[in-house]
């Protein structure tokens, strides 16, 4: 099975390819920020028991654009 998730602002759209969906989640909750600052990650926090990264598709749209 193929997980895309598609990010829209405005009149531009970008796909993202994921191996799985976790959770989805339009504000952050309790997400700790990234020590590495990966680009496109805001962070991490804890999903049905596991830990899992939150991404930032703003930034990852703009990379994708660039």
């Amino acid at each position: 099975m193929l997980n895309v998730v598609v990010y829209t602002e405005g009149s531009s759209s970008v796909g993202l390819v994921v191996d799985e969906l976790v959770d989805i989640i339009q504000r952050p909750r309790d997400v700790q920020g990234s020590a590495d600052r990966t680009p496109g990650v805001s962070g991490s926090t804890i999903v049905l028991n596991k830990v899992a990264q939150v991404l930032d598709l703003r930034a990852l749209a703009r990379e994708a654009q660039a």
